[in-house]
């Protein structure tokens, strides 16, 4: 899993992207949050996408 954080328009944004084989959608959102130490209130966007694993061509993402 990789996160950055960054804000644009004064909006801020936590960026995820995952291995969707080791960690639910949920999960990785979570991590994300504890890693910055935030609050879901406290952010604008939390943008999460599974990233291409072997044989994985999944482009979806998820917004919450």
């Amino acid at each position: 899993m990789t996160s950055r954080i960054r804000t644009e328009n004064g909006k801020t944004w936590i960026e995820v992207t995952y291995d969707p084989q080791k960690l639910d959608w949920n999960d990785c959102i979570a991590a994300a949050l504890a890693a910055y130490g935030v609050r879901r209130e406290q952010l604008t966007v939390i943008l999460a996408k599974p990233g291409r694993a072997a044989g994985n061509n999944n482009n979806q993402m998820g917004i919450w």
